[in-house]
């Protein structure tokens, strides 16, 4: 674990630009990307369900996940894409990764629920041209 800094946040879709503390390491990073486009194809990683699935949450192994850009949607005016992917819960805030760049093109927001009895979910992330956006105002 790392101190972070908070340098900006955005309540609204709940992201937050954090700064880790500097020390003795050296940070890698992946490039971002603007535009996702239907069709393709991406990884996502995190930690589903977290601590229900490991007694130690400090010793739990990243997740993988495949799958694919379904959409680019506007929602009460923020730009949402829609994901065809396993996500779940714990997910949350996870990068998704385009498999043809290598590049983050998005942070997974969360999920809605539709279809008969509201049994159906959907995936969706703020792509980065957006979080660009919001965090360039604050």
């Amino acid at each position: 674990m790392f101190q972070a800094q908070l340098v900006k946040a955005d309540y609204a879709i709940d992201i937050a630009l954090l700064k880790i503390e500097e020390g003795d390491y050296y940070y890698s990073y992946l490039e971002l990307e603007k535009i996702p486009y239907p069709g393709e194809e991406i990884i996502i990683l995190g930690y589903p369900f977290g601590k229900n699935v490991n007694d130690d949450v400090m010793a739990l192994n990243i997740s993988f996940a495949k799958g694919y850009v379904s959409s680019n949607q506007v929602v009460n005016g923020i730009n949402r894409t829609l994901l065809d992917i396993s996500a779940k819960a714990g997910n949350s805030g996870s990068p998704i990764i385009s498999t043809e760049s290598g590049k983050v093109i998005g942070i997974l927001c969360g999920s809605m629920l539709g279809g008969l009895n509201n049994r159906e979910e959907i995936n969706y992330m703020i792509p980065i041209s957006y979080i660009d956006k919001v965090l360039d105002k604050n």
